[in-house]
């Protein structure tokens, strides 16, 4: 089950990878990874290993899901859009599978599951790495061939982020080897430094900091010094020095990519040049969205309570019937679904956050705030099934503060 459901959860990036190495494969992996879903689900549900009976708030939370997207549905009626709209709506559909699967099954291993995907995401992480440095260096034509995977800095390092906060912020812990889990840890990191996708790096960061900070406090507070702590800062040092030793090997590689990365940094400090803002051509692009799509919803009430409908954006500011977006999943659900569609899926989202709020065991509230501070800079409401996975197993009975006490109680139990 959880290697489907990781399958699923990574579908995207293979399917570019795919793509670009010329894999043929004889039907799309998403569909493929979902039809293996519910043929688990069926064969879990024949063997009698799905209960009849489900927790309450998972259940009014999917109804909240049900509904924004039959109201989705119900905008198609008066879309200008008439293609790309239709194409929309089937896209939002792995969104819905990503969110009850987990709350479907009745076991589904979390920490299972991401370790499947700490295993995985470097290793993907480093192929784009190695395809990206081939780009740089390409000098010829036909450099369209890269367009596919070009992206996937962005949506490696937002899962890397998520992996990181997972690992660092777990109570019952990920992997039972404190240098296993560091490791994992340090190595994510510098692949997103590497990578140089600014936002999740500086969420992921600041979450980081504010969980250590406040983890610091306790540990003062209590006069305690915990030896764990302890080893897994001499591991992070050993990684670091194993890391430094790689620039021996791979020192005009990586001081490319390190360059690369600053330069990108760089660019998020306010400066203009000739009255024109400075923080580079995707910031620039992404505010003068955000100031369009505001317009929109400011310039007639009947359009920002029901919407223009499905897929409306890329015609009302291009013109054309495709694919665009205003990089907040708010504002477009805003723009396109109206207040109505905006307030059924805050009130799924209020759900979500509510839910294990009184305590965790695997994924905790700052994995779920990394989510929506990337959804607010990136992304269409219809590319965030990994979002949605997250909020699923987030609100499995599996990550409750009581699930942990049982954990531990069964421990002490055997000793």
């Amino acid at each position: 089950m959880e290697y489907i459901f990781a399958l699923f959860y990574l579908s995207g990036i293979l399917k570019s990878f795919f793509i670009y190495f010329h894999i043929p494969i004889p039907v799309d992996l998403t569909i493929l990874a979902a039809v293996l879903m519910i043929v688990s689900v069926v064969f879990q549900y024949c063997r009698g290993k799905i209960p009849l009976q489900y927790d309450k708030r998972n259940l009014i939370a999917f109804v909240f899901l049900l509904v924004f997207y039959v109201w989705i549905l119900v905008t198609l009626f008066y879309t200008p859009s008439k293609s790309y709209s239709y194409q929309k709506a089937a896209l939002f559909i792995p969104n819905i599978l990503a969110f009850a699967y987990p709350l479907i099954l009745k076991r589904f291993n979390i920490a299972k599951f991401f370790r499947i995907i700490s295993l995985v995401l470097p290793f993907i992480s480093i192929v784009f790495i190695s395809v990206y440095l081939d780009y740089s260096n390409y000098t010829g034509a036909n450099k369209d061939m890269y367009e596919s995977v070009l992206g996937l800095y962005l949506v490696c390092s937002t899962l890397l982020g998520i992996n990181v906060l997972v690992i660092a912020c777990s109570k019952e812990k990920i992997f039972k080897s404190p240098a296993i889990s560091t490791a994992v840890l340090v190595m994510s990191l510098l692949m997103m430094l590497i990578l140089g996708a600014r936002g999740p790096l500086l969420f992921c960061m600041v979450l980081l900091l504010a969980y250590w900070i406040f983890g610091l406090s306790k540990t003062i507070y209590s006069g305690k010094i915990l030896i764990s702590g302890l080893k897994k800062i001499m591991y992070g040092i050993l990684i670091l020095i194993v890391f430094s030793g790689m620039f021996l090997f791979f020192g005009e590689e990586l001081d490319y990519l390190l360059g690369r990365s600053l330069v990108r940094f760089e660019l998020l400090m306010p400066s203009e040049s000739e009255g024109v803002s400075n923080m580079g051509n995707s910031v620039n692009v992404r505010v003068e969205q955000l100031n369009f799509g505001m317009e929109l919803i400011t310039d007639n009430l009947g359009d920002s309570m029901f919407g223009y409908g499905l897929g409306s954006f890329g015609i009302l500011h291009t013109g054309k019937d495709g694919r665009s977006y205003p990089h907040n999943i708010f504002l477009e659900i805003w723009i396109e679904a109206g207040l109505i569609g905006l307030f059924l899926f805050i009130c799924f989202l209020w759900m979500v956050f509510s839910k294990n709020i009184n305590g965790f065991t695997y994924i905790s509230i700052l994995v779920l705030l990394f989510v929506l501070m990337n959804s607010l800079k990136s992304s269409s409401f219809i590319d965030i099934r990994v979002y949605f996975a997250i909020f699923g197993i987030y609100m499995l009975k599996s990550n409750a503060k009581d699930n942990f006490v049982n954990i531990r109680n069964t421990i002490l139990q055997q000793f």
